[in-house]
């Protein structure tokens, strides 16, 4: 029969189109967009040159796209552009689907080679019909911009493109132009050139690269670098370190202190002096069974009390981290005595 544990809290750890032109927006929070003072005729010449003069950045292709957005914005009130692949793991960063944001198709020699003009604007913008029309070509430009990226990053993959061609400088617009960022870029270079091997997910040379194709390797979700800020937040605003410990020392000396007066746990490690106080392991005699106990702990709430598998032990594992009450460590303690004490 399944084993009910009353009188015991659970146990659960802390996770957490016109003349006029076409308005965006419902409100008037901006100021009209007023058609500045400027030829049209050089729009779009404007935009092609500014690709052109980033094509003479030797390879670095990330900043054809960004100097293709940038000049895109400068002629066409717009508050965003985003020029991307379609199958893009960043997409969706400037389509939110509102009344302030559109999306225009690049065109591109295959489906897979297609990508995508995210555009977001002021609330209260108007557009004319010249503002579309020029968006229109500017799609067809993105388009070149993307396959000259894929072109050029398809052959750098291959080795094909010269390395010392490549600008010593083709990571300023990123990461600075300082003194101390040139030192960095060259402190990378010198870790490429050499046979040193390094782990892929600590490499910086496939750091930078990735950061110039605007995308990361390895990336680390949001939610963990949440999670992370916020714990830390957390146990600094209740005293730090001094204090984490502290509670860990706690819940280790009941945990250990329960072991010890058991008669059928002992803690795995001898030695007071070596055992964990983040992680207590506690093995059983052999008539106790701990996956017995453990699963009829996880059946009522009380779950990650399994042992380590490669220890092929009869123990049980329980957590002392900072985030756990020492008060909920003794009442885990309980909790076992009665699942041990119903199973025999």
């Amino acid at each position: 029969m399944p084993i009910e544990i009353s009188g015991c809290r659970s146990i659960s750890g802390v996770v957490a189109s016109s003349n006029a032109g076409i308005r965006f927006g419902s409100g008037a929070v901006m100021s009209t967009y007023t058609s500045r003072q400027r030829d049209r005729r050089e729009a779009v010449p404007e935009l092609i040159a500014a690709v052109t003069r980033a094509l003479d950045r030797r390879f670095d292709v990330s900043l054809m796209r960004g100097a293709f957005e940038t000049a895109l914005s400068r002629i066409v009130p717009v508050r965003t552009v985003h020029l991307r692949e379609n199958g893009s793991r960043w997409g969706g960063r400037g389509t939110s689907h509102s009344p302030e944001s559109a999306t225009l198709e690049v065109p591109g020699a295959d489906p897979d080679s297609q990508g995508l003009l995210e555009l977001g604007f002021d609330a209260d913008c108007r557009l004319g019909d010249w503002d579309f029309q020029l968006l229109a070509t500017a799609a067809n430009l993105g388009a070149l911009v993307l396959e000259i990226e894929r072109s050029r990053t398809q052959l750098a993959r291959a080795g094909l493109l010269s390395p010392s061609r490549v600008r010593r400088d083709g990571a300023a617009p990123l990461i600075g132009s300082t003194d101390v960022m040139h030192r960095l870029r060259g402190a990378i270079e010198r870790v490429a050139a050499t046979d040193r091997w390094v782990p892929p997910s600590l490499s910086l040379p496939i750091a930078l690269e990735n950061s110039r194709l605007d995308q990361t390797y390895n990336t680390p979700p949001l939610a963990s670098v949440y999670l992370v800020a916020d714990t830390l937040r957390w146990m600094l605003d209740q005293g730090g370190l001094d204090w984490a410990a502290s509670r860990c020392d706690r819940s280790a000396e009941i945990v250990y202190g329960w072991a010890e007066a058991s008669e059928y746990a002992t803690p795995f490690v001898a030695k007071p002096s070596e055992r964990s106080h983040t992680t207590a392991t506690i093995d059983f005699v052999d008539s106790v069974d701990a996956k017995a106990v453990t699963d009829a702990l996880r059946a009522n709430g009380i779950i990650d009390t399994e042992p380590y598998r490669k220890l092929g032990r009869n123990q049980i594992r329980i957590a002392l981290f900072p985030a756990i009450e020492p008060d909920d460590v003794a009442a885990l303690t309980r909790c076992i005595d009665y699942v041990v004490d119903a199973l025999s």
